[in-house]
């Protein structure tokens, strides 16, 4: 997972800090989640996995401000190891979508979600 981190350099650590620093960013993995599980589930501490299949590795990644979801995304492979080349791939892309370098879109929209009109 370290050799496809994305840009910035960032370091990925399974240590959790003694005092919890604020903002806090963090990175959730679930691997075979449930099926009806939650970026907002996810991120307010909920963990529930689901059922896995033989040969398949599917994952489930949000990447949270302290408990509100930033971004998130799926991503899956026909792995049978974690030292498996397809593993570090799917991270590879898996990172540029959670942490992409694309602009928030804010789009002006009315109360039920629709475009403003003028």
């Amino acid at each position: 997972m370290q050799a496809s981190k994305p840009r910035p350099n960032l370091t990925f650590t399974y240590e959790v800090p003694v005092e919890r620093p604020r903002p806090d960013y963090y990175m959730v993995l679930i691997f075979n989640p449930a099926l009806d599980l939650s970026a907002a589930q996810v991120c307010a501490g909920e963990r529930r996995p689901g059922p896995g299949q033989p040969g398949r590795l599917y994952l489930f990644a949000v990447y949270c401000r302290n408990d509100q979801y930033m971004s998130q995304t799926t991503a899956w492979t026909a792995a049978t190891r974690p030292d498996d080349p397809q593993v570090g791939q799917m991270f590879a892309v898996l990172f540029q979508v959670l942490f992409t370098d694309q602009p928030v879109r804010r789009w002006n929209r009315g109360p039920f979600g629709f475009p403003m009109m003028r």
